[in-house]
C-alpha cells in the first residue's frame, strides 16, 4: 500500500504548464543626477517583436522640495504629465494596466524645476508577455 503524497491531483494545471512561462515580472529601477532646468530621458524602452507590456505602476521620488515634473510617454505622445514633490507614484491599476504593443516606445522624462541639482529616482513594474 502506497504512502504519502500524490504525484497527481485531477483538475490541476500548474502556472507553468498553462501560461506562466509566457509571462515575466519586468522591474526596471533608475536612479539619475538631473542638473537645474534640464530635460532627460530616464528610462526609455521599445517592446520587441513578439511581446506585450502591461504597466502596472511607476513609482518616482526626487530630493527636491520644489516641484519636479514627470511625463510618460508612448511614441512620442504624452500619457501622463505630473508635477510632483518628494515622491510619487503612478498606478494604472491591476485590472487595467497600460498595455503596450510590440515595436511601441516607453518613456520616463523627469524635468528639474528646482535651481539646484535634483536625484531622481525611479522604478517601472511591468509584465513581459509573448504574444500567443
Amino acid at each position: 500500500m502506497a504512502t504519502g503524497r500524490r504525484d497527481y491531483t485531477w483538475g490541476f494545471l500548474s502556472e507553468e504548464a498553462s501560461e506562466g512561462r509566457y509571462k515575466e515580472q519586468f522591474i526596471k529601477y533608475f536612479n539619475t543626477i538631473v542638473f537645474p532646468s534640464e530635460t532627460k530621458v530616464v528610462y526609455e524602452y521599445n517592446i520587441p517583436t513578439g511581446k506585450i507590456l502591461a504597466i502596472y505602476r511607476v513609482d518616482i521620488s526626487c530630493n527636491s522640495g520644489v516641484d519636479c515634473r514627470i511625463i510618460t510617454a508612448v511614441d512620442l505622445t504624452t500619457e501622463i504629465d505630473r508635477f510632483f514633490s518628494g515622491e510619487n507614484s503612478i498606478i494604472f491599476s491591476d485590472k487595467s494596466p497600460r498595455v503596450l504593443q510590440a515595436g511601441q516606445n516607453f518613456r520616463v522624462i523627469f524635468y528639474n524645476l528646482d535651481i539646484v541639482d535634483v536625484q531622481f529616482i525611479g522604478l517601472v513594474n511591468a509584465l513581459l508577455m509573448d504574444v500567443i
